[in-house]
């Protein structure tokens, strides 16, 4: 109890005394940075400093860097510290597991993003720990994890496992039971400033963008589905309002099930890193609605920790023969940042924004005003695109025509080819 007493001046006290001790303080000092209480882990933070012998692996140096963390008034992960646990010698991972069910939210969230690090190997055991250790509603609500979109996945067994361990887990029937009725049910709920933002529906939220009843139907009903990013062109889902929709590629949406869809995309975006495992595992999704709208999620919150496995289902797409022109994956790679133009983005069609980088990195100091494409709604995939650019150089404007064109190794490259300095004249080519 002292470790935790109020006065500063009884825990300075106590601080000196079992330094005065020696090594054997150790072991006090470990259980004190485990405790729940912020007053206890100081303490004992300050006995192993006073010490200077500071654990360096295993569960010692786990709880040590652990408790640092609650000393500090950051409201978000520092990830550095998060990196430093992951990197540990020694078993790490079940300290890292134990502290996911602590009091205190900075460190559980710490402990997730570093078992996050080191990746695979840490989801299978935590799953284990989880469904060992979570409470009875917790646990089943994890047990049903292989009915989400995106499973099975060891990002998503992990932040499933965190999500059952914590302390806080809440799971309101009333919720499940409106956003698992879909139609209008769903959308009252969304809309709802009652329903919290929690990780507990981030699987509910992601099933609101499915083109199908169920995750694993594979039956079309007789009403199609809404097609939100054109993947496919054709008359939209009839639903309780009464309304249709018929949705071609980058045309506007309407009708309440694209209600439903943005209420689902705006609750997701807002959530941020707290849905954002579940969102990179649902990329893989069978259902290429839910995928796309996950990429174009995870391409509003701007994480840049989705920047690889979005280039990863680009290779896989782009291996397939999908065209990306327009997709999520290409677009949502652009707003997270992107800036390569090579590799893998020299496969794809380009669009404006690709136009705009490659130009902006080819010629230091161009502001772009304008970019035009010179194509129809609907391109031929394998015919020339091109962009008219309005820019300033040197305050001066300027225009310039930049086409591509698809070689036979299958890439898109400037024909002709881009000049090695800007010309003074006006509209230096055209289509």
């Amino acid at each position: 109890p002292i470790f935790g007493d109020l006065n500063e001046q009884v825990r300075q006290v106590a601080v000196d005394t079992f330094v005065r001790l020696g090594a054997p303080a150790l072991d006090y000092a470990y259980e004190a940075v485990k405790d729940d209480e912020t007053l206890v882990r100081t303490t004992g933070l300050a006995i192993y400093e006073g010490l200077d012998i500071l654990p360096n692996e295993g569960d010692q140096a786990v709880w040590y860097l652990l408790a640092k963390t609650t000393t500090t008034n950051r409201k978000t992960v520092d990830r550095e510290a998060a990196a430093e646990l992951a990197n540990q010698r020694g078993d790490t991972v079940s300290a890292l597991a134990q502290a996911l069910q602590d009091g205190d939210p900075m460190l559980r969230e710490t402990a997730r993003c570093a078992l996050e690090m080191i990746g695979k190997p840490a989801g299978e055991r935590v799953l284990e720990t989880a469904l060992t250790k979570a409470k009875p509603a917790a646990k089943k609500w994890l047990e049903n994890r292989a009915n989400w979109h995106g499973a099975p996945s060891w990002r998503l067994d992990l932040w499933a496992s965190a999500t059952a361990l914590s302390p806080v887990f809440k799971c309101e029937k009333k919720w499940t039971d409106a956003l698992q009725a879909k139609g209008v049910e769903a959308r009252k709920a969304m809309a709802s400033e009652k329903l919290k933002p929690r990780r507990e529906y981030v699987p509910l939220l992601i099933a609101q963008f499915s083109s199908s009843p169920t995750k694993t139907s594979s039956s079309q009903n007789t009403q199609e589905t809404i097609d939100f990013f054109g993947l496919k062109k054709r008359i939209g889902e009839e639903d309780s309002g009464g309304e249709t929709t018929f949705v071609a590629e980058g045309k506007k949406i309407s009708g309440n099930k694209n209600k439903a869809f943005l209420l689902a995309m705006n609750r997701l975006t807002a959530m941020g890193e707290e849905a954002l495992s579940l969102l990179i595992a649902a990329l893989n999704d069978n259902d290429p609605q839910v995928a796309n709208a996950c990429a174009a999620v995870l391409g509003r919150i701007g994480d840049e920790r989705a920047i690889a496995p979005l280039l990863e289902q680009l290779e896989k797409r782009t291996a397939e023969g999908e065209c990306l022109f327009r997709s999520p994956f290409y677009t949502s790679l652009q707003e997270l940042g992107y800036t390569s133009t090579d590799g893998i983005m020299l496969r794809i069609r380009p669009n404006d924004t690709y136009a705009k980088l490659l130009f902006t990195q080819t010629y230091e100091g161009v502001q772009v005003q304008l970019i035009r494409s010179s194509d129809g709604p609907s391109p031929d995939p394998d015919s020339p695109v091109g962009y008219k650019i309005s820019y300033l150089k040197e305050g001066q404007p300027n225009e310039f025509t930049l086409i591509f064109r698809r070689t036979v190794l299958g890439e898109w490259i400037p024909q002709p080819p881009l000049p090695e300095a800007l010309p003074p004249t006006l509209a230096n080519s055209s289509l």
